[in-house]
């Protein structure tokens, strides 16, 4: 019998767990958030590597083979993949915490057929791969070869999946990347545990302004009308504040989205005043509509909470009568334009603007149906006037198609082989009445109520092929086919604005030059972005990033006009948009400007050039509370904006850049909630008993308390009244 106290034969295993943080975390001795990068090495401009795994007991036993590179981060649970007995592949996925993982595979044989995407993500994660461990001298070969005319890869993935929503790369979200080093930057920790502290308070304070004013944004959404099911009684204006406004809606809207043939319709408004209780529900609804467009025009009267209410309730009663039980009147004229009239007035009114792609697809198949995509040549005992309208339409539902298609990220859904109808004549409303029999057209270069949708339908190919271009899953387009279609984009902007200055004199030129050049150019800011993170590091691409700074400037400040600038602040959808994508684009722009100059050259000329960029962002950031005192409550991108600018002053001055960063950001949230709360008339907020912004979390819990990789997430389709609804 051996003695106790004799030593065991077999050597006592060690258990040492696996290090879980970057590299240089642990030789900083700071704590790592385990993210890729981790916000350290964003902070400090380094390399975030990850050291290799051993493989664990269970793996073996198992048999599974799990591999897991050096830029893998550990599960928020804290176990890990382990790498298992075979060679690790460069494909990764991403699971619910969003973490990299490489999934297991089978070795490749000779005869197994590999797939070319496959292939092509897997050597895209091997230059990855290379770039994280190649010194200096090889980054710079890498990106002389891999620098080609071809599409490039974007920031990310092609589309970005949230909340149930496939979006695209012509949606702003594929731009809102240059916000993933906010939160890197306001986690890491500096050398001073006195800034450390300050901007630990600076963050609960955001946390309980953030609280505060989420409460608030919900109160006001459900007092807004028609929240649950809206009443079939709307009423409007006095019917001098309707004359008023419907004309603005005639002047305005009209030249651009032809919807109803003007002379006709101010039959039916007359007939609609001589007898509302007794007009037809088309009629009625129609009229309704094209007032509470109209007042999206006149500041002073839709300050009123009356006609607020009043168009806010005739959104939701026209979609009620449209999704209503089927009848024969909805498949026809009045209803395709009662369809339009509400795609129009949920974008300018901001009820539900920014989902209009999933209508407009009812709006095409229900144009189909009743034949608008084939001339009214094919058409046997069908009045001039009937073609006319027929054809404004079809280009008007086109129209309408592509924007929304841009703005959601997807693809149109009609090809150019899908429909054969001519272009709308060129001629007067005043020339088409039933009694016409043949219509003479008048010259191309003679201004007529049609031009400008004439002359914006003749460049609908070229922005369709943008839209589908970028949203395809397949199809790719080079940059000199990017250079083409900037170019055909651009003369149409030139010939809107020698276009509106020869129309007639009624007030309303600078809008319909604005209204057109919005239609157009905005097409260009995703064309461009994909190629804006190229031109950083190739001068062959510098055309890019000009274009798409001058056009986000021209967006940003239009010619004057009081009614167009009411409309931007208080719209959606195209309006709304319009700022969003200018917004990524000085972001991205000053953000570059301050990683490129900072420290590098003499301070006077990157100076003026930041000042320049500094203006843009500020006026931004000024339309953004514009849209806050009219109900908007989105409040996210207000702050990032702000929190940039104080990146961009902390570069400047010297000062900490968390401290300076939680500043402006603290302070975005407050005049946010200030703002909103004044023009709601809600009762103030308590933060607590105390009143201690801290009274807000609860102990140990984390301070990483908001999502900057997210700017927006869309709530539920139908908005109510003019309050937008992508605050969280």
């Amino acid at each position: 019998m051996p003695p106790r106290n004799q030593p065991s034969s077999q050597p006592r295993r060690q258990r040492r767990r696996p290090p879980l943080s970057c590299i240089e975390c642990r030789r900083r001795k700071v704590k790592c958030d385990r993210k890729d990068p981790c916000c350290h090495c964003i902070l400090w401009k380094i390399p975030c590597l990850y050291s290799p795994k051993t493989p664990s007991a269970s793996a073996r036993a198992s048999g599974r083979r799990s591999v897991t590179p050096l830029t893998t981060n550990s599960s928020r649970d804290g176990t890990v993949q382990q790498p298992g007995a075979g060679h690790p592949t460069p494909e990764t996925n991403e699971n619910h915490n969003g973490e990299k993982t490489i999934p297991a595979s089978p070795d490749p044989t000779p005869n197994t057929k590999q797939d070319p995407a496959e292939l092509e993500r897997r050597l895209c994660a091997l230059e990855q791969m290379a770039r994280s461990f190649a010194p200096a001298w090889a980054l710079e070969k890498l990106d002389e070869a891999s620098s080609s005319h071809s599409a490039p890869a974007c920031n990310g993935d092609a589309f970005s999946f949230r909340k149930s929503s496939l979006y695209g790369k012509t949606h702003w979200s594929d731009g809102s990347h240059i916000f993933r080093n906010i939160s890197a930057f306001l986690n890491a920790e500096s050398d001073c545990a006195a800034e450390n502290e300050i901007t630990r308070r600076l963050k609960l304070d955001m946390r309980a302004t953030v609280l505060k004013y989420k409460t608030l944004a919900k109160s006001l959404k459900s007092s807004q009308p028609g929240k649950y099911f809206p009443s079939p009684d709307v009423s409007l204006p006095t019917k001098a504040v309707a004359d008023r406004v419907a004309q603005l809606y005639v002047s305005r809207f009209e030249s651009v989205f032809r919807i109803v043939h003007v002379p006709s319709f101010w039959g039916e408004y007359g007939q609609y005043w001589s007898n509302p209780l007794g007009t037809p529900d088309a009629i009625r609804i129609k009229v309704q509509l094209v007032v509470a467009i109209g007042s999206s025009l006149c500041p002073e009267a839709h300050s009123t909470q009356g006609v607020r209410s009043a168009a806010a309730q005739t959104v939701h009663d026209a979609q009620r009568w449209i999704f209503g039980p089927w009848e024969k009147n909805r498949i026809s004229i009045s209803g395709l334009q009662i369809q339009c009239l509400l795609i129009l007035a949920r974008q300018v009114l901001n009820v539900g603007g920014d989902l209009v792609w999933v209508t407009m697809g009812t709006v095409v198949r229900t144009a189909m149906h009743m034949g608008l995509h084939r001339d009214p040549r094919h058409f046997e005992n069908i009045t001039v006037l009937h073609a006319e309208i027929r054809r404004r339409l079809w280009a008007t539902i086109l129209e309408m198609n592509v924007q929304a298609a841009l703005d959601a990220g997807s693809l149109p859904g009609i090809a150019s082989d899908d429909f054969d109808t001519e272009p709308p004549s060129n001629c007067n409303d005043e020339d088409l009445h039933d009694e016409v029999y043949k219509l003479e057209q008048r010259p191309d270069d003679t201004v007529t109520d049609a031009s400008l949708q004439r002359h914006i339908l003749s460049v609908l190919r070229p922005r369709v092929e943008i839209v589908r271009c970028m949203n395809s899953a397949r199809k790719e387009v080079d940059y000199e086919e990017v250079m083409k279609l900037n170019s055909v984009i651009m003369d149409a902007c030139r010939r809107c604005v020698t276009l509106t200055r020869r129309t007639v004199s009624d007030g309303g030129e600078v809008f319909r030059r604005n209204m057109g050049d919005l239609l157009l150019r905005r097409f260009l800011i995703p064309l461009h972005r994909p190629w804006v993170d190229r031109a950083r590091k190739s001068a062959l691409f510098f055309s890019s990033r000009k274009q798409s700074l001058d056009v986000a400037m021209a967006l940003l400040s239009p010619p004057g006009d009081e009614g167009f600038s009411h409309l931007c602040m208080l719209g959606g959808g195209i309006f709304k948009h319009r700022l969003i994508h200018v917004t990524l684009t000085l972001l991205m722009e000053l953000l570059a400007e301050i990683d490129e100059h900072d420290g590098s050259q003499p301070p006077e000329e990157p100076c003026s050039y930041r000042k320049m960029l500094m203006s843009g962002v500020e006026e931004t950031r000024r339309q953004w509370e514009q849209r806050v005192q009219l109900c908007d409550t989105s409040m996210k991108l207000h702050m990032k904006i702000c929190m940039i600018l104080g990146q961009a002053e902390g570069a400047e001055t010297g000062i900490a850049l968390q401290q300076s960063m939680a500043q402006h950001g603290k302070a975005s949230l407050e005049s946010s909630y200030s703002l909103l709360e004044s023009s709601s008339g809600l009762q103030p907020l308590d933060t607590g008993p105390t009143g201690n912004s801290g009274d807000f979390l609860h102990p140990g819990e984390n301070l990483e308390f908001l999502d900057f990789d997210d700017i927006w997430r869309f709530d539920d389709l139908m908005a109510h009244g003019t309050v937008g609804h992508s605050f969280w």
